[in-house]
């Protein structure tokens, strides 16, 4: 407005001059010529703006927009406040200048080290003065969303940390960092639950202790400005099924004999596993045999034991059962030997007519069990017993005397056959 008003009284008085140069007269009188007076120098630049910048980072260096310096009839002068000028993109300068009709000039400023703070660089040129404003951006400690992978299958009270870190992102400041439920370490620092703050950039990992409890979820918490983040940890479940055990089957067990099993060792669980037995006991580790339900660990050992059958070739059988996996054992008796070794009995000679004639003794060895014996033509004695025809049975280690009836005529053989098990 003031330039314009200027202008205009510049105007005027030329008008006016002119005017009365004409009235004077002049054409061909022949009087003195009229005298013109030059205008004044003109000082003041038609206006110009420059554009404020906002959202500059902190302490950063920046540059207006460029602008013509028009409507000056002789150089002025360039003074400036708070900043930097330069004409026709020349070295920028914050002493005072001179700048002419139709030149450029910038301006140049540094933002505030605060938040949201005005730097105003002001120039004048010539007899105007205008300002270049620069904001700084506003603080922003919100961070953009941040997340930890799940962890599942966990062991139970183990002390876990997030598998990988998450990098703060999205902020200009120093942000609160705080945890529930856990700890965090930004960067290669140590873990900690206090609260504290973090930058942009930096890295954050978190850890928290699992549950005591099989198949439970511990849950910690991050939050960074209001942002949070969860890392979850689920326990395993319970595994009360061992991997498959066998035991050994012995045979050739004595009658009614105790058998006991070898050791095997309890695998595949990660919790106490039930136990039982049918038909028989067993042994955890160096406890005592039993036959009540009880409970195993992974790691242990266990020992199965039975009593053998009263009878021959008879297989006993136990089954232990350990958190629904069953494992027999076998104990089989002995089979029957019928077979005696070899035994005899001396030909009499000479034996009177029609006479009881007993034998000589004889021991039956390499039997066992009681073993079927019978005799033909004649009777037996077994020890101290009493004469018997009758089929009967005879122990291993027992002796046997057979009697029988000489002829009734000279020079007759008479022949009485004992059968012991399957001997004649």
């Amino acid at each position: 407005m003031v330039a314009n008003l200027q202008r205009f009284r510049s105007w005027f008085l030329f008008l006016v001059f002119t005017m009365t140069v004409a009235a004077c007269g002049g054409g061909d009188g022949g009087g003195p010529s009229p005298t013109v007076t030059p205008q004044p120098d003109d000082r003041t630049p038609a206006s110009f703006t420059f554009t404020s910048a906002t959202d500059v980072s902190l302490g950063a260096t920046v540059d207006s927009n460029s602008v013509t310096i028009d409507d000056i009839s002789v150089s002025v002068a360039v003074t400036i406040t708070d900043g930097e000028y330069s004409i026709n993109n020349g070295a920028f300068s914050s002493s005072e200048g001179v700048i002419s009709e139709g030149d450029t000039l910038t301006l140049r400023g540094v933002a505030s080290s605060e938040f949201s703070s005005d730097v105003i660089v002001g120039v004048t040129v010539g007899t105007v003065t205008e300002t270049f404003t620069i904001t700084s951006v506003a603080q922003d400690t919100t961070p953009e969303p941040f997340a930890f992978a799940a962890r599942t299958e966990v062991p139970l009270e183990a002390l876990l940390e997030s598998e990988e870190a998450i990098t703060v992102s999205g902020i200009n400041d120093e942000a609160p960092i705080s945890i529930t439920g856990g700890e965090y370490a930004i960067g290669e620092g140590d873990f900690t639950s206090v609260d504290g703050s973090v930058a942009n950039g930096e890295s954050v990992k978190v850890r928290l202790t699992s549950s005591s409890n099989f198949s439970t979820a511990t849950t910690a918490t991050l939050n960074i400005g209001g942002v949070t983040g969860d890392f979850k940890v689920t326990t395993l479940a319970a595994d009360t099924t061992p991997e498959a055990f066998s035991f050994t089957s012995v045979d050739d067990v004595a009658l009614s004999a105790t058998a006991e099993s070898e050791a095997v060792t309890i695998e595949g669980i990660n919790t106490a596993a039930p136990v039982s037995i049918q038909n028989g006991e067993y042994k955890i580790g160096d406890g005592s045999f039993t036959s009540d339900a009880g409970i195993i660990e992974n790691g242990q050992s266990v020992q199965v034991r039975t009593t053998a059958a009263g009878t021959f070739s008879t297989a006993v059988v136990s089954t232990l059962n350990v958190g629904g996996v069953e494992a027999t054992y076998t104990a089989t008796t002995v089979a029957q030997d019928i077979t005696p070794n070899d035994f005899g009995f001396t030909a009499v000679d000479q034996a009177p007519l029609d006479s009881t004639i007993g034998s000589s003794t004889a021991t039956i060895t390499g039997i066992t069990g009681a073993v079927p014996i019978s005799v033909q033509n004649g009777w037996y004695r077994i020890d101290s017993g009493a004469s018997t025809t009758e089929p009967g049975t005879i122990m291993n280690g027992q002796t046997v005397i057979v009697s029988g009836e000489s002829a009734s005529e000279f020079e007759t053989e008479t022949v009485v056959t004992l059968t012991v098990g399957n001997v004649i």
